[in-house]
């Protein structure tokens, strides 16, 4: 599997330099998850290189009551594979970390083809899991898509010294995450 800082793996995430819960600037209390991840390119049959591109792309809400952050929710998305014919993710892994005092969880809709486990990171912090077996491009010049619902966080207290955080990644593309509020 591919790992980076913001990979999966467990034994990747206890290496990292910084502290999960790291603040990034530039932060927004509505932060877009976007990021991909580029394998070198193939060949098409026009002699264009096709890049080959892994990507998941959902929103983070974090609505608040008097000031107090509520409820954090990840937004449904689609997770994305470009590439040529017979490009594959292999298996698809989204961990989802909650912030302190967070303790219980919905899905947004029924998540179809995941599967969901529950954890407890290395900091001591409770992580919901959704895995999929992958997805493969079948179709020239078409992107191949696996929808994920989304998660609620639910409780209140989350701020930028306590939040909830995502990762995601594949077996053969490097994931990325997001800090969210």
């Amino acid at each position: 599997m591919a790992v980076n800082s913001h990979s999966a793996d467990p034994s990747a995430v206890a290496e990292r330099s910084s502290n999960r819960r790291t603040i990034i600037k530039g932060a927004a209390w509505t932060v877009p998850v976007i990021a991909a991840a580029v394998a070198a390119p193939a060949a098409s049959a026009s002699g264009e290189p096709v890049v080959e591109r892994f990507e998941f792309n959902a929103n983070v809400s974090t609505p608040s009551i008097g000031g107090v952050v509520q409820n954090v929710t990840f937004n449904g998305a689609n997770v994305r594979l470009e590439g040529p014919v017979g490009t594959a993710s292999g298996v698809i892994t989204l961990v989802f970390t909650f912030p302190e005092g967070y303790e219980t969880w919905s899905p947004v809709a029924e998540s179809f083809g995941w599967t969901v486990a529950e954890g407890i990171d290395g900091d001591g912090f409770k992580t919901v899991t959704f895995t999929h077996p992958g997805i493969s491009v079948t179709t020239a010049g078409e992107a191949s898509t696996v929808w994920f619902a989304g998660i609620v966080m639910e409780g209140s207290g989350a701020d930028r010294r306590n939040r909830a955080y995502s990762d995601y990644s594949c077996e053969n593309y490097t994931g990325g995450g997001t800090y969210a509020p």
